[in-house]
């Protein structure tokens, strides 16, 4: 559950910058489910995934003209970076940071 947490704290950040428009309120989707899938393959897939999110949240940051901004989109950088060292099995956290 930490890893879920984690992520709500980015989409929280991210709800707080100034610049960016509101969430639309389009329905949830549906999400698929391959029953097939090994859960560590699917941690490791989601562990990259969170490593460059954090990755690009960083360069945002550092471009972003409001200061709002900016704290947004580092505490989503650090919230991604908390995700990819949760799920990561790998030694090298070193990636999202």
């Amino acid at each position: 559950m930490a890893a879920a947490a984690a992520a709500v704290e980015g989409r929280n950040a991210l709800n707080d910058a100034p610049s960016l428009p509101p969430a639309r309120t389009s329905p949830t989707p549906s999400p698929t489910v391959n029953l097939a899938a090994d859960v560590g393959h699917v941690a490791d897939g989601l562990a990259e995934l969170a490593a460059l999110l954090a990755q690009r949240l960083r360069g945002t940051a550092a471009q972003a003209d409001l200061a709002g901004d900016r704290q947004a989109c580092e505490r989503a950088t650090q919230a991604a970076a908390d995700i990819h060292q949760l799920l990561s099995r790998d030694a090298d956290e070193t990636a999202a940071r």
